[in-house]
């Protein structure tokens, strides 16, 4: 039987059972069609699919930081170290130094821990990478236009 899906808006297809398994990377909400099918369903709702994805009752309820302790549980070496924020630092740049490059660096800085939070790990890391640049930007301003403004009070 062959099988059409969405990824990404991208209709994929015809695949059979044994490359969508493999070969792709479905999610538990991506969409799936085979014919006899009346409509597009999420590939959990198949039941071909299931064991594909873990089900709710195989996780424990004990947590460990972010990660759930469980049989399907991902392994705490797989997933990567949350990245600096630097939200800290960018609030204090705002106050003390430069405003308009903190500002960058502070919308930087509040995206790594949704990007980490929703998978997206390289996401999470060139948002630090960006806020750390922009904060380093924002503090040698301030400190290029200190004398500047001493000299403009007096």
């Amino acid at each position: 039987m062959n099988y059409w899906l969405i990824i990404q808006g991208e209709k994929i297809g015809p695949v059979s059972l044994e490359q969508l398994k493999t070969e792709y990377n479905i999610r538990p909400d991506t969409l799936v069609w085979h014919e006899g099918m009346p409509a597009w369903a999420q590939a959990r709702t198949l039941p071909e699919l299931a064991g594909l994805f873990p089900s709710p009752a195989a996780f424990s309820r004990r947590f460990d930081g972010d990660i759930v302790i469980g049989s399907s549980a991902p392994r705490r070496d797989t997933i990567p170290p949350k990245p600096a924020t630097y939200l800290g630092w960018s609030i204090a740049a705002i106050i003390c130094c430069c405003f308009i490059p903190a500002i960058v660096s502070l919308v930087y800085a509040t995206q790594v821990s949704s990007r980490y939070d929703n998978g997206d790990y390289a996401g999470a890391q060139k948002a630090s990478d960006m806020a750390e640049i922009w904060l380093i930007v924002s503090i040698v301003a301030g400190l290029v236009w200190a004398p500047f403004g001493l000299l403009l009070m007096l």
